[in-house]
């Protein structure tokens, strides 16, 4: 979380997101301002930097550091965990029952900053690790809680169709925020910047967020950490496309956010001809397979947002996927799965998951790759796309039969 004020009005279009935002002027005063103190994540606030840079208005933007907010404002306490470069802090639990014994009763409300991580993949991990920190809470006496996200304009339009109708979640707010909307959470957890703190590259995800949130990961059962969602009715169009797909569906994957995690263009029809000729599945997708073939159906003109890929997820037979959110979504649902990863070991991000098989591709080690997320400035990405030349899809096949029978 990054604080800062401006000493002029200002109003930005973040050209990267299609945003605007606006900035008001803090007054000449001796003391902060809480309303005219901003917050915001390292990522927004590069922008505003390059923004501000770019239009010549240097100087009319000064930042704070954390000791500073901490001495001029009331803010709620940070919740669990140790946030990266801070001390350690108390567990979740004791936080909360510090604040009881203070006199606070009722529904507490929470703040999540950046949200559950601002990707549609980590907010349905997220909203599992807060399902059982709130379960682990009450189970230890202390009060029920509802949290808001406060995230970044872009990510907002993304995940908020899958929190809409979750409990625990009250609202999805956007940054910059003024310190004012921090100091009215009776606590607030800080998930900006994840990539930069080391755990989240060697902690399976769901426990890496109770950890974070305060909650020791050991202290909950293993079967509580499966993804779970609820989705409204899908559209009338939709689900009529769903209604009339043949025989058992395979939905088939193959496009991650980042080129790493995705399978290369030229290796896609390819494996499609495998899964055809092995299998008597229709084969069903979200994006265009460049394969033409009876049995390969492409749903993308009815994909319209989160909300309808989870419902194609969800009618699939089976899936066969990257390392991206599909196979958090297909998780919710019990839709067996093989995710096939190749920068990522498989146990941290399915690990909890029984409907999920991870695949970590061959020589995935030997790429300089292993752990990162994205591209790597000045690490060529090529052996992570030649590990698909040697791919084959029939293992992956032998996998989900394997956990079809488990199923029944």
């Amino acid at each position: 979380m990054l604080l800062f004020y401006t000493t002029e009005d200002i109003r930005i279009r973040l050209r990267d997101l299609d945003q605007r935002i606006e900035l008001r002027a803090h007054p000449r005063a001796p003391s902060l301002s809480s309303t005219r103190v901003y917050c915001t994540t390292r990522r927004i606030s590069l922008l505003i930097d390059r923004w501000i840079d770019e239009h010549g208005r240097n100087g009319v933007l000064h930042k704070l550091t954390a000791e500073r907010a901490a001495l001029a404002f009331n803010l709620p306490p940070y919740l669990g965990g140790a946030i990266p470069g801070q001390r350690t802090l108390p567990p979740l639990t004791a936080m909360l029952a510090e604040s009881r014994r203070a006199g606070r009763t009722g529904k507490y409300s929470l703040g999540a900053f950046n949200g559950l991580g601002g990707g549609i993949g980590d907010t349905i991990t997220g909203l599992c690790a807060l399902r059982c920190a709130r379960d682990h809470v009450i189970a230890a006496g202390g009060p029920d809680f509802t949290t808001d996200l406060i995230v970044d304009p872009d990510a907002a339009l993304r995940i908020e169709p899958i929190v809409r109708s979750d409990p625990l979640v009250r609202r999805v707010m956007t940054t910059p925020q003024p310190i004012s909307t921090l100091q009215k959470y009776d606590g607030v957890w800080d998930f900006d910047s994840l990539l930069f703190d080391p755990r989240f590259d060697d902690t399976p995800l769901v426990d890496y967020f109770l950890d974070r949130m305060g909650v020791p990961p050991a202290s909950v059962d293993p079967a509580d950490k499966n993804a779970r969602l609820q989705l409204p009715n899908p559209p009338k169009k939709l689900a009529a496309a769903l209604a009339a797909l043949p025989g058992r569906t395979l939905l088939f994957h193959p496009t991650a956010s980042a080129n790493v995690r995705s399978i290369p263009d030229a290796h896609v029809p390819r494996i499609v001809a495998d899964i055809l000729r092995h299998t008597d599945d229709t084969v069903i997708s979200v994006s265009p397979l460049n394969f033409t073939h009876p049995r390969v159906v492409n749903l993308a003109p009815h994909c319209d947002g989160v909300l309808d890929l989870c419902h194609i997820v969800a009618r699939a037979n089976r899936v066969v996927t990257v390392d991206t959110s599909v196979c958090h979504i297909a998780a919710a649902f019990g839709v067996p799965t093989v995710a096939l990863f190749t920068t990522i070991a498989p146990g941290l991000r399915v690990k909890y998951y029984p409907s999920v098989a991870g695949i970590l591709l061959d020589g995935a080690e030997r790429t300089g790759y292993l752990g990162a997320h994205m591209e790597k400035d000045g690490l060529p990405p090529e052996p992570v796309f030649a590990l698909w030349e040697g791919f084959d899809v029939l293992p992956a096949l032998s996998r989900l039969d394997s956990l079809l029978v488990a199923r029944r």
